[in-house]
């Protein structure tokens, strides 16, 4: 290797750890409580301006169905999708459902089901908390301070708001015929 090639990787390395060391994770321009970021600029005025342009009644269902072997991210260790039954008329047949007694001489049956997925198959929609720096996500909230057992306490989904604002729809398979 020449002098000047592993001078080069040096400076290189450098530029690029320093510029590591200085990333920070976002911090929120509303606030040290904020937990939606961007979508704080989303108002009713806008909202009414969005609908207002609206015009026609076209529908776009931009979710994706759900499968048994859909893509995961398996080798990650994430589950996959699953289905199953939790009940069925054969085995929770129930008596007297609504207490009519002797007078009831039919009997009810239900289906019950359930899934288990990892939560980013298929549609879905990325929180704050998502992606961090040095263990800290949006607004500098720390896993110390914020992380339960059961997920996030700041910036998760459930913080944001219904997103009635502009889109932009692109149709690649029609685009590629």
């Amino acid at each position: 290797m020449k002098v000047t090639t592993i001078i080069l990787v040096g400076l290189f390395f450098s530029i690029t750890v320093n510029a590591q060391s200085k990333e920070t994770v976002g911090e929120s321009p509303w606030g040290s409580d904020d937990e939606i970021g961007t979508l704080n600029m989303m108002t009713e005025a806008s909202q009414l301006q969005v609908l207002s342009e609206v015009s026609s009644g076209k529908i776009y269902d931009l979710s994706v169905e759900y499968f048994v072997g859909m893509p995961s991210f398996h080798s990650l260790g994430d589950p996959g999708y699953q289905y199953w039954l939790t009940h069925t008329p054969h085995g929770t047949v129930v008596d007297n459902p609504n207490g009519l007694g002797a007078a009831m001489n039919k009997k009810v049956s239900y289906t019950g089901d359930a899934i288990s997925m990892y939560t980013h198959m298929g549609t879905h929609i990325d929180a704050l908390n998502h992606f961090g720096l040095d263990g800290k996500i949006w607004n500098g909230f720390t896993p110390e301070e914020y992380l339960g057992d059961k997920g996030w306490k700041k910036t998760g989904s459930e913080s944001i708001p219904p997103i009635i604002a502009r889109g932009v729809l692109i149709d690649v398979a029609s685009a590629k015929g």
